[in-house]
């Protein structure tokens, strides 16, 4: 049979998912042609529905975050327009948003949860011609209803997954536009429950179905660095497993192997509070060229009752000095800015701690992803975004009284100026702040541009009085 797996990042630029690549390669196992596509951009939809047009597939799968689901009620409408395919959708959306099924009347069905084995057993069925809308994990419309299935355990041993199958070219390409980095993941699930993140909302709906947090035996995840260290081109790896610390029985065995098997620099995720000075020197003698630290908020109280994270600042300084005094330099403060209650002054107490850190920022806009806490918070006092589609992490969303959509945004676009040019006073008042940020702006985006067209034009205007015709 011939499926399409779709995965969309539409306003983020090519990359590709270690989800959908594991899915194609249980399909392919099976014997099922797949075709792997990345959706950069609205402007990739002509050259998907041409390709599905020509190719004629009997499924077509897309996979989507909460934002690019609202990019695919635009996409799949098109799609069923060149096609009379089985189309369904999968991923974190349709997992904790089922209900999207309705939103979209061109899909068939949505999968919940972990898709490998429900879109096998849909092929399959499909395949031999059987019913296929009582499979687990499956929410199939049939006869103007909806059949609303229940989801299946958890997959308790990732050994048991093929290595993800990545496109070649898509993937390569991928790589290229990141300047040569590899993402590559190990784990599924968290053991931490943190309000604003979708794992807590993913851990509620599968209670009861098996243990959330699971890692690849250490033996299988340097098997797969070797796989795609004999396919694709990269200069170094990033580890995007949460927090790679959790299991440290596993990180020992891991990176010691690593260290002995592989030469590729890499960066990982840290949270503070899980490192201890022989898993920093550890990390630095496998080849760790950097760390991405989970700070999220620089104020210790707010961080406990808002965030649910309990670690201190100390703990903070503490992990970051473990990172230096191994040699691992580059570390990166991961934060959140616009947060359900935060102000104007609990912001910059997030600048003032990362100053005095001497971090590289890494900074993302507060998104209130369906099904967490403050996202319900955020919805029962009305801050939610009033329009469908933003950029997600960079564009400002949510409005509330003590911090407006503008007020967030400009503080986005300014957080890594402000930690990195400490002589910036931060008792400027924000209006005025505000309003030579615009004028900045303003300059840049249009000022200069018309400056650099005037210079240019200077020569020929010279010439023009030079040379012009004479009355």
């Amino acid at each position: 049979m011939k499926i399409v797996l779709v995965y969309p990042t539409i306003g983020l630029g090519p990359s590709y998912s270690c989800g959908v690549g594991s899915i194609a390669a249980v399909l392919r196992e099976a014997g099922h042609q797949v075709t792997y596509r990345n959706l950069a951009s609205l402007e990739d939809v002509a050259g998907l529905c041409q390709a599905i047009e020509t190719d004629a597939p009997q499924l077509i799968a897309f996979a989507a975050t909460s934002c690019q689901f609202e990019q695919l009620k635009r996409v799949i409408p098109q799609v069923r327009a060149v096609s009379k395919a089985v189309v369904v959708c999968g991923g974190i959306h349709p997992t904790v948003q089922p209900d999207c099924l309705d939103e979209i009347p061109e899909l068939d069905a949505i999968v919940r949860g972990e898709g490998e084995f429900p879109l096998l057993d849909l092929a399959q069925a499909m395949q031999d011609g059987r019913d296929y809308s009582h499979i687990p994990n499956l929410w199939v419309r049939t006869g103007g209803a909806v059949v609303r299935n229940e989801l299946r355990p958890l997959i308790a041993d990732l050994d048991v997954l093929p290595f993800p199958d990545l496109d070649l070219a898509e993937t390569q390409r991928a790589i290229d536009d990141q300047a040569g980095m590899h993402r590559m993941i190990f784990s599924r699930g968290c053991s931490f429950r943190c309000p604003y993140c979708s794992n807590h909302a993913l851990s509620d709906i599968y209670r009861g179905k098996g243990v959330y947090h699971r890692l690849r035996s250490p033996e299988k995840a340097l098997e797969e660095i070797q796989r795609d260290a004999d396919r694709f081109k990269f200069r170094f790896l990033f580890f995007d497993d949460d927090t790679i610390t959790l299991n440290r029985e596993w990180f020992g065995e891991f990176f010691t192997r690593y260290r002995e098997r592989f030469k590729f620099p890499f960066y990982c995720n840290l949270r503070p509070g899980t490192l201890s000075r022989p898993m920093a020197e550890l990390l630095k003698a496998a080849g760790a060229k950097g760390v991405a630290l989970g700070i999220e908020h620089g104020d210790e109280q707010f961080r406990k009752s808002v965030l649910g994270r309990g670690h201190t600042n100390q703990e903070i300084r503490r992990t970051v000095e473990l990172c230096r005094n191994a040699g691992i330099d580059e570390i990166y403060g991961q934060v959140m800015i616009g947060l359900p209650f935060e102000t104007m002054e609990l912001h910059l107490q997030t600048v003032r701690l990362c100053r005095s850190l001497e971090i590289i920022p890494f900074r993302y806009v507060y998104q209130p992803y369906p099904g967490t806490s403050l996202a319900r918070t955020c919805e029962e006092n009305h801050w939610l975004p009033d329009k469908s589609t933003y950029v997600e992490r960079r564009e400002a969303v949510i409005d509330f009284p003590q911090f407006s959509r503008e007020q967030i945004q400009v503080c986005f676009d300014v957080f890594s100026v402000l930690v990195r040019v400490k002589f910036l006073p931060l008792r400027v008042p924000f209006v005025p702040t505000e309003q030579l940020w615009k004028g900045y702006r303003f300059c840049t985006g249009w000022m200069v541009p018309r400056i650099r067209e005037l210079c240019h034009a200077v020569p020929l205007l010279r010439r023009w009085v030079i040379y012009r015709p004479q009355a």
